[in-house]
């Protein structure tokens, strides 16, 4: 960032903000393991009637005017009742049907459904339920524990809450973050230049191409995918850069007056973590990840980090 404010210190230390702490409680821990317990349910044959809930193996073929269309069939295909994973109303025909017996199930596809020639249009699907099964959701216990990995059930219960309280302790750290940059642009009362928010817009769109390539996109595939023009991208993110250009230029005034800019052996170093993350080669990543681009994210985080260390904060 060449376009920089200017900044009396006062205005980036001893910023003053509230740390809030928030140790998980037992309901919110419980809620967790029940997510957890559900998710591992299993399924288990019965003789009756299907009910909402249940899963039904079935299979079958569509009709339209008698004559079966592109699509329509399917075979073995595991069907949980009331998911509406299927088109309206065909779900709901199953329930109350058991093992073994065939249902022609009637329907109206939607008005608005993919396939044209089917929008709007009656149908009627023959279907054979070749099982109904329920899902069951184990308990926690120490048999569960064991088959997630874990010793005993209270071993489990401690390492859920210990990871649960990870989650929440970053996210609080976030909104530090969030509140002490804030307030240092409150008190500085920073507002971007025009100039401070081309370049911010330039840099977005740098950042953002590299993070595709990165991770073995293309930019092209990208907009393609997305149904829009270079053109239209990079207007978007101009626009999202007007109300963000403040910060990224308070951070590099920051880094310029505190003597944070890195140095060559950081930029080399900052390559090879980021070349192994992504699972590339250095010399890739220096490819792709422009130098003047890789300083500022240094630059940036450095200033973060100063700020922070310099804050006065208090918890809560």
């Amino acid at each position: 960032m060449k376009n920089l404010f200017t900044l009396d210190k006062s205005i980036y230390t001893g910023v003053k903000v509230v740390k809030k702490t928030h140790p998980v409680t037992d309901a919110e821990l419980e809620r967790q393991i029940n997510a957890i317990r559900a998710k591992n349910a299993y399924l288990e044959e019965t003789e009756g009637k299907a009910e909402n809930g249940d899963v039904c193996n079935i299979d079958y073929e569509g009709f339209k005017d008698g004559v079966p269309f592109r699509g329509g069939k399917g075979t073995n295909t595991n069907l949980e009742l009331g998911s509406h994973m299927f088109i309206p109303g065909f779900e709901e025909q199953l329930v109350g049907h058991a093992k073994g017996e065939d249902v022609d199930v009637k329907v109206v596809f939607p008005v608005q459904y993919q396939e044209r020639s089917l929008a709007g249009k009656p149908a009627v699907f023959k279907v054979k339920i070749n099982s109904v099964s329920k899902k069951v959701i184990p308990e926690f216990d120490d048999e569960f524990a064991k088959n997630m990995g874990e010793g005993t059930a209270e071993a489990f219960r401690e390492t859920i809450r210990t990871e649960m309280q990870k989650m929440m302790d970053q996210k609080l750290a976030e909104n530090l973050s969030g509140d002490l940059i804030k307030q240092v642009c409150i008190n500085g009362r920073l507002t971007a230049t025009p100039e401070m928010a081309d370049e911010a817009g330039q840099e977005m769109i740098d950042e953002f191409k590299t993070r595709l390539a990165l991770s073995s996109q293309s930019f092209e595939r990208f907009l393609k995918m997305q149904n829009m023009t270079e053109e239209k991208f990079e207007n978007q993110v101009r626009a999202q850069a007007k109300s963000s250009a403040h910060i990224r230029a308070m951070f590099a005034t920051v880094a310029a007056q505190e003597n944070l800019l890195p140095e060559d052996k950081d930029i080399e170093e900052f390559y090879e973590n980021v070349a192994k993350s992504a699972h590339k080669t250095v010399e890739f990543v220096k490819e792709v990840f422009p130098r003047e681009l890789a300083a500022g994210n240094i630059a940036m985080q450095r200033a973060a980090r100063f700020i922070h260390d310099n804050a006065e904060i208090t918890e809560a």
